[in-house]
């Protein structure tokens, strides 16, 4: 009997031994393995993002162009004026070239029109203008500056003025192929200072234009 206790102590103390290392075998192998399933998890990730990051604004390559169409509103200040916002139809045409994909550069004409019984008005610019994209996705933000015209007429009598003024704006483009984007537009056209003439005579040297355009257009790259 002391002979076979001897031998199941001895069985059993090896039989433990055996699991102790078979478990730290395994520890080991695990604790190899985790810090590989990291490197590459986090670094495949990381490949998937930039991808899709730079798919966002690969289209923004090259020359490009856009138009637009929406509600616009007028408001006109002056010493005779009654300072109403007035209504109307606005759009633009856009055309340009690609600095890099957050920058882009070229030229806007927009326009607006109210046209009533008494008088029909009108407002346009020719504007050189930025178009900067402040991280990578396709919302924008714009600021130029260009030449404001605005004209009110009755067929008859025509009162017009010309001046220089900035334009800021904000959009966002949203892509409908690999090339061309539907594109939801906010823009501010401010004329601070100018004169006032009534068939060509001069009869204010002060009168400010501000002009809100919205709507949605399409660009093209």
């Amino acid at each position: 009997m002391p002979y076979l206790r001897s031998r199941l102590r001895a069985s059993t103390r090896r039989g433990a031994l055996t699991y102790l290392t078979n478990l730290a075998v395994a520890a080991l192998l695990l604790s190899a393995a985790a810090p590989v399933d990291a490197q590459e998890s986090p670094g495949s990730t990381g490949k998937h993002s930039r991808a899709a990051e730079a798919e966002k604004i690969s289209h923004r390559q090259g020359l490009w162009w856009g138009a637009g169409f929406g509600a616009g509103f007028d408001r006109v200040f002056c010493e005779i004026c009654d300072g109403n916002v007035q209504a109307g139809w606005t759009g633009y045409l856009r055309l340009g070239g690609t600095v890099s994909p957050r920058l882009l550069l070229g030229g806007e004409l927009s326009g607006w029109l109210n046209g009533k019984e008494e008088a029909t008005q009108t407002m346009g610019a020719v504007s050189f203008v930025a178009y900067w994209y402040p991280s990578d996705s396709n919302l924008y933000l714009k600021g130029g500056a260009g030449v404001i015209g605005f004209r009110s007429a009755d067929g008859e009598n025509a009162v017009t003025s010309t001046t220089f003024g900035p334009m800021f704006g904000l959009g966002y483009e949203q892509l409908v192929s690999p090339r061309v984007s539907v594109v939801p537009f906010f823009n501010l056209l401010v004329a601070p200072s100018g004169a006032l003439r009534f068939n060509g005579d001069e009869v204010i040297d002060r009168v400010g234009f501000v002009l809100w355009q919205g709507g949605v257009g399409v660009t093209v790259h």
